[in-house]
């Protein structure tokens, strides 16, 4: 089986973390703990990174921290993984969904002001596969009704808008290093934000919220949210080996382009002309005409040994959703885009034999219908 993900391990993360256990800084405080959050900072040109135990935890904290909660409402895109609305509902706040817009896949500008409320306090936008959000159309509305602009990056390494990299374009923006991301450590994440009272916030609540000038001292409930010093190490040496892992990535997306770029019912993801798209999936949209659906097309390439993946569901169709409160407006783009939207394998150490054999497969389950 040729899978839709796998890490990319070498000696550099192995030497990091057995160093990290030599040490016998092997929980949450450690010198690679503070050796990610500079290089991460760097990258991303913000003053501040937070590590945290992954990227879900550090959506909830970041909304705990700024105060979101019961009776406060947060807008998210319809389209994007589960956990950036999950975040909104374990702070206790109602998520209200916006729809995507077609050139982007991301948080439609044009229906954000009428979804907002008095008790709207965020626009949580999610960098949809890669690929950022349309930050000048939607931070003027930020600003307007005095919300914070917050983003989920967990998809979105490196992507830039307008030549500026995404974990510095908004208040702050969160980002997830599972074992499926161009960068990983098996699990973690890291807040990024410009805002120092923000990060110092962020930083006493995500370890148990203790004073740092009395031990055991704890003036408000807080949380254990912290990566551990030996995920830190593995993760430095991902972001040490960030250029080399990019240009790999670009490379199979540039096979599969050459490949798949004449099948006639295939259409690759449209990308904005201000952005440079994060490598993370190659993604496809299937002509919704073609006799077969995605959903078949996904189970005919598992029985030729080749794992793919469709587009999330609409999360307002979700069990847990399906209340009208969590609704507002949509123009059935994040529907269209779930029945048609499907990913390929995209993987550092993959090889440019697998990638030739899926595009075959592709095109052969394609053309036979």
């Amino acid at each position: 089986m040729i899978p839709i993900f796998a890490p990319s391990i070498t000696k550099m993360e192995k030497r990091l973390m057995l160093d990290a256990l030599d040490s016998g800084w092997i929980s949450g405080a450690g010198k690679y703990i503070d050796l990610a959050e500079s290089l991460w900072a760097a990258e991303c040109e913000s003053r501040y990174a937070i590590t945290v135990a992954n990227g879900t935890v550090a959506l909830q904290l970041l909304l705990h921290t700024l105060g979101v909660g019961p009776g406060d409402e947060v807008l998210v895109p319809n389209l994007t993984y589960v956990a950036t609305a999950n975040a909104v509902l374990h702070v206790g706040a109602i998520p209200v969904f916006i729809d995507v817009e077609e050139n982007s896949w991301c948080m439609d500008p044009d229906l954000i002001e009428q979804a907002i409320r008095p008790q709207t306090r965020a626009i949580l936008v999610t960098h949809l596969q890669g690929h950022p959000c349309d930050v000048d159309r939607i931070k003027p509305l930020a600003d307007k009704y005095g919300l914070a602009l917050l983003g989920d990056a967990a998809q979105a390494h490196f992507a830039t808008y307008k030549n500026s990299p995404t974990g510095g374009l908004l208040d702050a923006e969160t980002f997830s290093f599972h074992v499926g991301k161009i960068l990983t450590c098996g699990e973690g994440g890291i807040i990024t934000t410009n805002n120092k009272e923000l990060a110092g916030r962020l930083r006493f609540l995500k370890s148990h919220g203790m004073d740092p000038s009395r031990r055991f001292f704890h003036p408000e409930p807080a949380f254990n949210f912290r990566m551990t010093n030996t995920h830190a190490g593995f993760l430095c040496a991902q972001i040490q080996r960030k250029d080399e892992i990019l240009a790999r990535r670009k490379e199979i997306f540039d096979i599969y382009d050459e490949l798949l770029g004449d099948v006639s019912c295939l259409t690759k993801r449209p990308v904005s002309s201000d952005v440079r798209l994060s490598p993370w999936v190659y993604t496809m949209r299937l002509d919704d005409k073609h006799p077969i659906d995605v959903e078949s097309l996904i189970k005919l390439l598992y029985i030729k040994k080749i794992e793919s993946r469709p587009m999330y569901c609409p999360l307002n169709t979700l069990p847990m959703f399906i209340e009208s409160k969590y609704i507002a407006s949509h123009r059935d783009v994040s529907r269209k885009l779930a029945e048609s939207v499907f990913y390929l394998p995209t993987y550092h150490d993959m090889k440019n034999s697998d990638i030739e054999y899926i595009c075959t497969t592709v095109k052969s389950v394609l053309l036979s219908s």
